[in-house]
């Protein structure tokens, strides 16, 4: 699963500052991997009637800001 950066002025530059790339910057047309998010920054399931249902398409927290497996590529 894959996030489009945010329209958020805001967020946008949190998540450009936390990606450390040197070859480019993170653009607002960019997308990044849901592996560089922590699990509590993710919904992947929706819980109805205390029935657990499996999201196909994932959702993220809006202040989520990506700092896991990042290298200064």
């Amino acid at each position: 699963t894959k996030f489009r950066a945010p329209r958020d002025e805001k967020q946008f530059i949190l998540w450009q500052k936390a990606i450390p790339r040197s070859d480019r910057k993170l653009t607002k047309q960019d997308y990044v991997c849901a592996k560089h998010f922590k699990d509590k920054d993710l919904t992947k399931e929706r819980t109805i009637l205390n029935e657990v249902f499996p999201l196909k398409i994932w959702k993220l927290a809006a202040e989520a800001i990506p700092t896991l497996n990042l290298c200064n590529c």
